[in-house]
């Protein structure tokens, strides 16, 4: 007989349909696409854009009044591999093994029939944890939107944190675990003080749960 030792997949259902998925990749594998993310051009962006119409907003929460925003901690590097508004795919030899891993890594978990966007993240060490604003990653905020679920695989050990407005939920950065829920949901990254980076891959899709 032969056991397997490897770690399993572990989900925890929180409150609002979140759900928080543990050791969600085999770790060789997760440590094959961490090599991967290291060799993206990443680009210098904001992280939190205030200039979002107050009719998009939720009545219950709008940044542009409740957010006070220090232009000195928005700043982070991305990398946008798929946006189909925007009219991104990808497009070299790179990101189309990262795309793979993901499209592979995804669909033992999920039913996805459309994909919206996948974009990477990376913020730096500060001397005190830093609470970017809360935000939606479908705007307009829709019919849709609670449809949509947004995913955040998070690539790294620190003592960041991925933060809900309902409720203050708090769900700490862990390597290799997933974060789903629906995409109108008001969150918010941080900074970490223990690493020199904190990284994540933000997902957009269209699915259900296999």
């Amino acid at each position: 007989m032969v056991i397997d030792l490897r770690p399993k997949t572990t989900v925890e259902e929180l409150d609002h349909g979140i759900k928080v998925y543990q050791n969600f990749c085999r770790e060789s594998d997760f440590q094959k696409f961490l090599d991967l993310t290291h060799n993206l051009n990443w680009k210098i962006d904001n992280i939190y854009n205030s200039d979002v119409p107050e009719e998009y907003q939720d009545p219950d929460y709008q940044p542009h009044k409740d957010a006070e925003i220090d232009t000195r901690y928005n700043t982070q590097m991305t990398y946008f591999l798929f946006h189909a508004e925007q009219g991104i795919f990808p497009s070299t030899e790179l990101e189309h093994e990262i795309f793979g891993f993901l499209l592979d890594a995804m669909s033992k978990k999920f039913d996805i029939y459309a994909w919206v966007k996948i974009k990477a993240n990376t913020t730096f060490c500060t001397d005190k944890i830093i609470q970017h604003g809360f935000h939606v990653d479908r705007m307009p905020i829709t019919s849709l939107s609670k449809h949509q679920t947004t995913a955040i695989l998070h690539l790294d050990d620190s003592d960041g944190y991925t933060k809900f407005f309902k409720e203050d939920i708090v769900i700490p950065s862990k390597s290799n675990q997933l974060i789903t829920f629906p995409s109108n949901l008001y969150h918010a990254g941080t900074t970490c003080t223990n690493q020199d980076k904190r990284q994540v891959l933000n997902l957009n899709f269209f699915g259900h749960p296999c």
